[in-house]
């Protein structure tokens, strides 16, 4: 990961699915364990926004560390069952915010068995979400 840095592209349906999720009024915020300004970077060349973004770097803390979710979820003064964390990781992504009570939807595009934490949903790509929240 440390490598591409600045450099990392979405994947083909992430922006019209973003922009779909948007013109509906979901609030759409990002949750990473990365650097602030890199990520800045990719969203940017992206063309790619979202209402608030959350760093590892910004929050002093890690995935899955309860204090990461429980952080994000006071910064937008929301309870976790108000909340959908969607993620490709099933530690950070799914077993993460499931230890602060928020639901999860995990992106398994390698079509994985989920070992561990099963999600409240599974899709192959971003356009399931658009199944789920609708």
């Amino acid at each position: 990961m440390l490598d591409t840095l600045g450099t990392r592209s979405p994947f083909p349906e992430s922006r019209a699915v973003i922009e779909q999720l948007k013109r509906s009024g979901k609030v759409l915020c990002i949750g990473s364990t990365t650097d602030t300004a890199p990520l800045l970077q990719d969203l940017t060349r992206s063309c790619i926004s979202v209402d608030q973004i959350f760093t590892s770097e910004d929050l002093q803390v890690y995935k899955p560390q309860k204090a990461f979710y429980e952080k994000i979820l006071a910064a937008l003064s929301l309870q976790p069952e108000e909340v959908l964390f969607v993620g490709d990781s099933l530690t950070d992504d799914i077993y993460g915010p499931q230890q602060v009570g928020m639901k999860t939807c995990w992106v398994n595009r390698k079509k994985e068995t989920a070992q561990i934490s099963p999600p409240d949903y599974e899709v192959s790509d971003l356009t399931g979400l658009l199944t789920i929240l609708y």
